[in-house]
This record gives C-alpha cells, structure tokens and sequence, in this order.
C-alpha cells in the first residue's frame, strides 16, 4: 500500500497537477485509489485548546460501482467519519467545513491542518467530515452523509455556518436543495462561503469558456470535469439533476453567500451560472474574482501571497460575524 502511494505521488510531481487531472478515467481512478488508500481517518492528538472527536455516521447508501457507468450491490450500510474540531470550553457555533478533492480524494494532512486553524482562528468549534467520495459511491451518498452531520451538529450548537472549497463548495450548496426536495425541513444557516466551487460544465458552451479560461490554469484540466461526470452518479439514472448541474435547485433558507474565484482557474467560468441561480433564488451574494489567483488560493494563510492572506482573513471575520437574530432560517 505505501509503494503504491508513492508511486501516486512521484507521477502526480512528474505531471503536474493539470496533466494529472487530465488522465483518462481508468489511470485516473487507479492513482487516486492509491492516494486514497494512503489517507486513513486519523484521530489528532489533542493539546491546550483542542480536542478530536469523531461523529460519525451510520446510514444506507445507493451502491458502489467499481467502474464508471456500473452500479454494484445496493442498499448497503456503511460507517463513514467526521472529525469534529472542539474547544475545551463549550462553544454556541460551530462551523461545518466541507473540504474539496474533485469528490474523488480523501483530504490532504494540511486539509486538516487548515480546519484547526479555522477552529482557533474564528473561536468555533469545525466539524470535518470524511464524506463518500465518488470512487465508489455516487454524490447523493456524500451529500446524504454532510446532511446526517448536520443534523447531528444541530443538536449541539445554537448557530451553524457553512463553509466548502472546491468540490465542498458545491457540496455545501447542494445541501439546500436536498434540504427542501428530499431532507426533513431542516432550520438551515442563512449564509455560506464558498472558495471555488467546482462545478460540471452545463454544455458544451460552458465547456469551451473553461478551457480558454484555463490556459493560465496550473492546478486542474477541464478535462477532468468531464471525466467525473459518469461517476457522480454511478450509473444510477434517478441521481437527482440539482446533483450534478444544479439545474432547478432550490435553494430556499440560504439569505447570503460569500464566493472566491481566482481569475487562473477553468472553474471561475461557474460564476456566472452560479450567480445566476442565487438571483433566481433571490440570495443575496458577493463574489470576489481574484486577479492573477489560482485555483483554491484563499483557504489558507499560510501563503505568502498577501491578496490571498486578506481574502482569508475576510472569510474568518465573515464566519465569526452573526446574524443580530441568530445564522440559522428558521423551518418552513
């Protein structure tokens, strides 16, 4: 198993980024299952501020597809993690931190790293969850799991922000739309911050507009994005659309969001559509398009870019700042 971590690694240096993401669908399922594979759920050890946890959850999912386009066994329970970030003095807010992987990895260690820097940094308690990655499940699997965590973190805290980067980012989104076409009408937070949202291109257009946006791009192929597309749904044909373009996705409880795009990346092109659906859903935004940035380029400080480090810090504030009546909608 270590060999063939390393092996993963010493072709992603070799590559680069973008030409790994630009592999076809066989090579590129067979690396990330080594990077993966390499990735355990992992305890930290605790120190003078923080404790670890896992929340995990227990629950039934749709089946595991061990190649694109095929669906395996059905109804099939599984465990799946969550990290939960605490303080020592018990908080009132917590903020649920969805990382990103193209829904294909499993987080990096600094993935981790960058979620205790959240939690000390905005005084919150971060919920980290290991969602089903589309390897081997299909993306309502990973958005029906965030879904349980949630519902276990409002049992828990008084007020719930919502945060997602790449793949999380959409993720975090599609929470709403689950919540008001086939979740328990749950009170949802009334803001979110997205860095990056990914994103399948809605035709052909969009596609086009992807690829020359993302000549400067150094972290990700618009190849990719076509690549996963069959995997989101495993071959099932009743994933719901919202789930894989967001088309018609309502997005009732969210009142505000907060959207970061580096102007180097293929994704930034999802903007516009992005927008879009927020004013047809009548949710207040603000977007920022950063010159020169690349992919994912805000979701740490530890960087020596300084627009990065302000659009960082402007998120921390943003997730520290309350509603004056409460973060979370009430249930309709």
């Amino acid at each position: 198993m270590k060999f063939r971590f390393y092996l993963a690694i010493l072709i992603m240096w070799m590559l680069g980024l973008r030409r790994f993401t630009a592999l076809p669908r066989a090579w590129l399922l067979t690396l990330v299952r080594y990077l993966t594979g390499y990735r355990p759920f992992n305890l930290p050890e605790g120190d003078d501020t923080l404790s670890f946890t896992d929340e995990s959850v227990t629950m039934e999912v749709d089946g595991t597809g061990n190649n694109a386009g095929r669906a395996g066994n059905e109804n099939k329970t599984e465990t799946f993690h969550c990290l939960a970030i605490r303080h020592h003095k018990k908080q009132r807010k917590a903020i649920l931190n969805i990382y990103g992987g193209g829904m294909l990895m499993a987080p990096q260690a600094s993935f981790i790293k960058y979620a205790q820097d959240m939690a000390r940094k905005t005084g919150c308690d971060v919920w980290f969850p290991y969602y089903p990655l589309c390897t081997g499940h299909t993306i309502r699997d990973s958005v029906r799991m965030i879904y349980r965590i949630y519902r276990k973190m409002l049992k828990k805290y008084d007020d719930i922000e919502l945060y997602g980067y790449s793949s999380g980012g959409s993720l975090a989104m599609m929470l709403y739309a689950y919540n008001n076409e086939e979740g328990d009408n749950l009170p949802m937070p009334r803001k979110m911050v997205m860095v990056s949202p990914g994103g399948i291109p809605e035709d052909d257009s969009e596609y086009k507009k992807m690829k020359q946006a993302g000549k400067k791009d150094t972290t990700m192929s618009p190849k990719y994005l076509k690549t996963i597309r069959p995997l989101l749904s495993q071959g099932l044909p009743d994933i719901p659309e919202y789930m894989l373009t967001f088309k018609g996705a309502n997005l009732k409880g969210l009142q505000k969001t907060w959207i970061y795009y580096g102007k180097n990346e293929c994704l930034s092109v999802k903007a516009n559509a992005y927008t879009q659906l927020l004013k047809r859903n009548r949710v207040d935004y603000q977007l920022k398009m950063a010159a020169g940035r690349q992919h994912c380029y805000c979701i740490t400080d530890r960087t020596p870019a300084k627009a990065a480090k302000e659009d960082y810090n402007e998120i921390i504030r943003v997730l520290k700042e309350d509603f004056a009546d409460g973060d979370l909608a009430k249930a309709q």
